[in-house]
Order: C-alpha cells, then sequence, then structure tokens
C-alpha cells in the first residue's frame, strides 16, 4: 500500500504543471546533499510497478529531498542506487525540482 501512494505522488508531481514543476538544472543528488537539502523518503518499484508508471521495465528507486518548501525528486535504476554509482549521484539529469512556495 505504501509504495502505491509513492508512486501515485510521484506520478501527480511529475504530470502538474500546477505544482511549479521546474528543471534543476546542474543540480543532482550529490549537489542537493552540498546545498542542504535532506533525504526524506526513498522507495524501491518492482519491474511491474516501474513499466505502469513510467513505462520502463527496469526496477526504479526514487529517492525525494527536502530543503524547506522546495522539493527534489530523483528517479533512478535500482541497480544503480544498490551499487551507489558515483556517476549517478552527480548526474543533474535524473531530478526534478518543485518549489511549493512559488505554487499558484
Amino acid at each position: 500500500m505504501h509504495r502505491w501512494l509513492i508512486g501515485v505522488a510521484v506520478a501527480v508531481l511529475t504530470a502538474s504543471p500546477a505544482l511549479a514543476q521546474q528543471k534543476a538544472p546542474g543540480l543532482s543528488m550529490a549537489g542537493a546533499l552540498k546545498q542542504g537539502y535532506e533525504i526524506k523518503s526513498v522507495a524501491g518499484f518492482s519491474s511491474v510497478d516501474s513499466k505502469a508508471i513510467w513505462s520502463n521495465e527496469e526496477p526504479q528507486t526514487v529517492v525525494t529531498f527536502q530543503k524547506g518548501t522546495s522539493l527534489l525528486i530523483c528517479v533512478l535504476a535500482t541497480a544503480n542506487w544498490s551499487n551507489a554509482l558515483p556517476d549517478r549521484f552527480a548526474n543533474p539529469n535524473l531530478c526534478q525540482a518543485y518549489d511549493a512556495a512559488t505554487a499558484p
């Protein structure tokens, strides 16, 4: 049940322009930690769930960071999260930023 709720939240956040979606150029997971973001949740999704949410058959991991009213949601292959591959933690293309302060 918990995974399903997180999946729905991720789907809503990535689909709704009303939530002030902003691409965070240059902000990777490593960069977020350096800027004071805190990891708030880590959720793993099976191949079946990943295919339903992202049309990707590879298991995915979603890492959610928060700093004040800003959220950073990063989606990466579970294998990359499990193996702690440094290039994935430094990749700015895996994350989307959202700021509740700028939402309408």
